[in-house]
């Protein structure tokens, strides 16, 4: 989907797949352009202009953009949209303060009931740690980059440090003010791993607090991750681009979220 090649308003759609892109198209009067992988951006006297996908060395202009996926090294393109009028959802300003992982957690640690003592190396350093403790280098909110240790470990590069938590891996999923609770079952230690993902009773408690989260982060749309096990209860993470495609009701309710923000 590249919309009209012609001067007419269009919706960048970053990030999200084919048959949710479809919909938005169908609810809009305006033109989609429709990129799962990373487009090419450049923002000129302040308009934003994308690269066409049919026409070598055209650029489209563009008026609003949804983006919905991590990718690596994406933060030109967030500042290419910060220096347009376009306008972004989630909102621009978020996007670039929730780029880094380990940033987006320490706003999450000021407002969460459940915090727990992280470490953090900027420099390689040996650690001895005193209990299994999990290290999560890199950028990207997913469970390929954990490494799980209970030894003597030299890391090389900056790296966050945090307890290996005993418990069950939940997710508070906000959208606007719907709300649901998964449960993820993998066998695995990296919960969210190979597994499945159950639908649970939302627990009040839980959120209440990824309600208030959310709010300090200013985001309408969150995923906040816990641990709950039996010596208590740890926020592990926030994610503002939260899975939306495992059951149908909280597919439709993104669709109908992002559908009212385009048309307004």
């Amino acid at each position: 989907m590249d919309g009209k090649e012609s001067n007419v308003a269009r919706i960048l759609l970053v990030g999200l797949g084919e048959d949710i892109t479809d919909e938005l198209q169908n609810r809009t009067e305006d033109n989609c352009i429709a990129y799962q992988e990373l487009p090419k951006l450049m923002a000129q006297d302040g308009e934003l202009l994308v690269a066409s996908r049919r026409f070598l060395g055209q650029w489209l202009p563009v008026q609003k953009v949804v983006w919905h996926s991590y990718y690596e090294d994406y933060l030109p393109l967030l500042y290419a949209i910060a220096f347009s009028h376009a306008t972004c959802f989630p909102d621009i300003t978020r996007l670039i303060q929730l780029y880094d992982r380990h940033a987006s957690l320490f706003y999450a640690l000021q407002a969460t009931a459940f915090p727990a003592p992280r470490s953090f190396v900027s420099v390689p350093a040996e650690l001895v740690p005193g209990a299994p403790a999990v290290a999560k280098q890199g950028n990207m909110h997913c469970g390929w980059d954990k490494v799980r240790f209970d030894e003597p470990t030299t890391f090389e590069q900056p790296t966050l440090i945090e307890p290996f938590f005993e418990g069950e891996s939940v997710r508070v999923l906000l959208i606007g003010d719907d709300v649901w609770q998964f449960h993820y079952v993998s066998e695995d230690w990296r919960k969210n791993v190979n597994g499945r993902v159950e639908k649970v009773q939302p627990d009040a408690t839980l959120v209440t607090d990824a309600r208030r989260i959310a709010a300090h982060l200013g985001l309408d749309i969150a995923g906040v991750d816990y641990i709950v096990g039996d010596k208590g209860t740890w926020l592990l993470e926030v994610n503002h681009f939260p899975g939306i495609s495992d059951f149908p009701d909280v597919r439709s309710r993104y669709v109908d979220f992002v559908a009212e923000w385009i048309r307004q």
